[in-house]
């Protein structure tokens, strides 16, 4: 990733990491607003652009902010370096480092933080619908950046999770041919299909190896709400349900 400073604003762009719907933009700008003490207003982020990066490797889903973040920790330190060597003091002193540019890599392996999911699952007769009644996270979320996204990445991760094992079908017709053309058509729930009357996360914050103690959380929802849902399900029910069925039409060829 390479960090600037132009126009007496701080730009930052990493060529392996894209938007997907978690937040990156914000989280980046969080990140440099918090280690240099700079407005997130006078932050800018581009993603998955070459004109800022030599290369990229892919943004790996939840690993994109762990391996970004500590990216921009590591340009974040030279620049805090070079700015003390020439006796300025960030943020007074931005201005005065108008042109300085740092080039810095991180490569890691995978960061994943570990986790404890407790499911209480329901059936409501009267409307068809499974209820899970209560369910209970706590899961390692390293170096804690935006605590809004981070429990709404877990709980959508555990209802995505319930989803799977209640809602979702693979149905193919007698040739063996998909008869969904999409995720929604594959029973997708609504919000009104599956209800989770009570939630609650609890963060564990320990950090990882990288640079800064980032981990990404974006499997941790759906890794733990698939055990604890399909196992209190399974209770309930008194039969194993499969993650994902196939329809009775379905011929192997």
């Amino acid at each position: 990733m390479q960090l600037r400073i132009e126009n007496c604003r701080v730009k930052i762009g990493l060529g392996g990491i894209g938007p997907h719907g978690q937040a990156h933009r914000s989280a980046f700008k969080k990140i440099v607003s918090r280690y240099l003490g700079v407005a997130e207003e006078d932050v800018d982020v581009y993603l998955s652009s070459t004109d800022w990066a030599k290369w990229g490797a892919g943004s790996f889903g939840s690993r994109s902010t762990a391996i970004g973040a500590a990216a921009i920790f590591k340009a974040v330190e030279e620049l805090k370096k070079a700015a003390g060597e020439r006796g300025l003091m960030i943020p007074r002193d931005l201005c005065k480092l108008e042109g300085f540019e740092v080039n810095v890599e991180v490569r890691g392996e995978d960061v994943f933080g570990a986790g404890a999911h407790v499911a209480v699952v329901d059936f409501d007769e009267e409307h068809m619908r499974p209820v899970i009644l209560y369910y209970f996270a706590t899961d390692n979320v390293g170096n804690l950046v935006i605590k809004e996204e981070v429990e709404a990445q877990l709980e959508g991760g555990a209802a995505q999770a319930a989803a799977q094992i209640f809602f979702e079908e693979a149905s193919f017709d007698e040739d063996g041919n998909p008869k969904y053309m999409s995720i929604i058509q594959s029973g997708f729930p609504t919000a009104t299909d599956l209800v989770i009357k009570n939630f609650k996360v609890e963060e564990v914050l320990k950090p990882s190896t990288l640079p800064g103690g980032f981990i990404g959380v974006g499997e941790s929802g759906t890794t733990g709400g698939l055990a604890a849902s399909s196992s209190q399900s399974r209770r309930c029910s008194g039969r194993s349900l499969g993650l994902l069925k196939k329809s009775k039409n379905y011929r192997s060829a």
